[in-house]
């Protein structure tokens, strides 16, 4: 085992795995590394003020391990659930709190913690200014509060119904309204219609918290909401990020989106509660049916361009060795998925597979899973960077042969993610379409480019190239606007128009949501049978 501490100067530091005498009024970050087995946690004390703002990275080797927080013999929340996590919490109260380090097997674990700060850095409590509630309810509830100064009944009635209140309005549209109550300076939505982390307004004086949007009754959304955010200056690092140290699942509300990881633990902070509107259809291809299950296959790849090693999960549909058998020379589609384990878990790629390839929607499909060697690598890696395209058609797609045995066309050669993903698949597939001929984007973020240069970087080099045979499905949430001076939704529908214009067989979608994994899974299927399935001319 190994501590570091940025300064000891002062009084000498000690630690010991059952208390420590580093505390938010010691100086300088704290950084602990140490081999762990499954037989016995390790245990990592600290002392806080009330109210600091907390943060740190965990590291493990296997990606087994998790990390807890503790206070009083109580779990406070659940900080790490895959050995590989930045963490950030608030310290609502004074005294000790407990890190506690699990783990499956031997690892090794890095964990830092950097100096403690004021979570609340304004000199007064700055309340979201609000205009008259819409919502019949709310309103009802305000003159009710203004009369007796209670809100009892009120609240009453809605932990009986559940939250979000929904109001209908018309045919089209719902009156929605979240709510929280309990938050004592601000209350935020992470996830909202808006695409924004907006404010809730105060019912009066009292503890309640209320913002009501008008939706399309075919909405589909994830949410958290987050009490009391740091309120840190705007040009703070965290201003941004710090709602997740606080977010977690609206408690009134039982709709929880599903994770396809049954060895994953969570708490209220690692749970997204959803909301479906009346006429918002989830996918048939979701939902675990009598199809047979393909085989899943875990390794790990080395780019020698690249210099760093990542997970790989292969997919290889039931039934390929028999339709094999008495034709070696047969060829399938490959679709590769950027952001891996978020599309297995998040979206239940393999299991929608399973059911398309059983219902004949597509044919039988080797899929690959590409995992993030870290988050910052994600973000170097997928926005257009050259050297990662390169890798995927010079490295990985000669790796996958040699793993699979299979051969693969370009025109049946599918990319797919979201966000950045998405952008990854379209500039990979413009760099080597003789390799990739199919894109599948969800939101993807075309509004990027490099430093210095203006938004939609790869939509103006697609204009002045020549056309390629390259495929697309694209989709975007209306939820995906007015961030920016080009947003994903604007500059989605600026590259369809283009690939329109230049001659490219494009389908383009819109759905009532946002940025969201939600979403994302429920209209993947629709990416795969347009791109994959058969066409009518065939």
């Amino acid at each position: 085992m190994s501590i570091k501490h940025a300064s000891l100067t002062g009084a000498l530091l000690t630690c010991l795995f059952t208390s420590t005498a580093w505390s938010s009024d010691s100086q300088g970050p704290l950084h602990i590394e140490k081999s762990i087995n499954n037989t016995a946690p390790a245990t990592i004390s600290i002392v806080l003020h009330k109210d600091e703002y907390i943060t740190g990275k965990f590291k493990t080797k296997h990606e087994k391990s998790s990390l807890s927080l503790w206070k009083d013999g109580k779990t406070v929340k659940l900080l790490s659930t895959n050995g590989r996590e930045r963490f950030s919490f608030v310290s609502h109260e004074q005294g000790k709190y407990t890190f506690t380090v699990t783990a499956s097997d031997d690892d090794k674990f890095t964990l830092t913690i950097a100096k403690p700060e004021s979570a609340y850095q304004t000199t007064q409590i700055q309340i979201a200014s609000q205009a008259e509630p819409s919502s019949l309810l709310v309103k009802t509830a305000l003159q009710t509060y203004q009369n007796t100064q209670s809100t009892l009944s009120f609240w009453q009635t809605l932990s009986r119904q559940g939250t979000p209140l929904i109001e209908p309005i018309d045919d089209n549209q719902s009156l929605v309204t979240f709510l929280w109550k309990g938050a004592q300076r601000n209350v935020r939505i992470l996830g909202a219609p808006s695409s924004d982390h907006d404010p809730l307004y105060r019912l009066g004086n009292s503890d309640i918290w209320f913002r009501s949007y008008v939706l399309p009754n075919d909405t589909r959304l994830s949410y958290q909401m987050a009490p009391d955010v740091p309120e840190l200056p705007k040009q703070h690092p965290e201003h941004r990020v710090s709602i997740l140290s606080t977010a977690q699942k609206d408690p009134l509300n039982p709709h929880i989106m599903e994770i396809y990881d049954s060895n994953k633990p969570s708490d209220q902070f690692s749970q997204l509660s959803t909301l479906s509107l009346p006429q918002a259809k989830q996918s048939p291809w979701l939902t675990e049916q009598s199809a047979a299950k393909g085989q899943l296959t875990h390794t790990t790849f080395y780019s020698e361009l690249l210099d760093n090693t990542r997970k790989i999960t292969i997919y290889q549909p039931a039934g390929l060795d028999e339709l094999t058998r008495n034709n070696a020379q047969i060829t399938f589609p490959l679709a590769i998925f950027f952001d891996g384990q978020a599309y297995q878990h998040k979206i239940p790629t393999p299991r929608i597979l399973d059911n398309l390839i059983n219902a004949k929607q597509i044919p039988p499909t080797l899929a690959v899973f590409i995992d993030n060697p870290s988050r910052e690598t994600r973000s170097s890696e997928l926005p257009c960077n050259p050297i990662f395209a390169k890798a995927l058609a010079k490295e990985l797609l000669p790796w996958i042969t040699q793993q699979t045995k299979y051969s693969f066309a370009p025109e049946t050669t599918l990319l797919s993610g979201s966000s950045y993903g998405g952008l990854a698949s379209a500039c990979t597939a413009f760099a080597y379409p003789d390799n990739f001929g199919l894109v599948l984007s969800q939101s993807g973020s075309f509004w990027w480019a490099p430093v210095d240069e203006p938004p939609e970087w790869l939509t103006r080099q697609i204009e002045h190239l020549p056309t390629k045979p390259i495929r697309f499905y694209i989709n975007a949430g209306v939820f995906e606007t007015g961030r920016g001076t080009i947003d994903i939704l604007e500059s989605n529908r600026h590259l369809h128009n283009l690939l329109q214009t230049k001659g490219y067989t494009a389908t383009y979608e819109e759905y009532s949501g946002g940025h969201d994994y939600y979403q994302w899974r429920n209209n993947l299927a629709k990416g795969l049978i347009s791109l994959l399935g058969k066409k009518p001319s065939d």
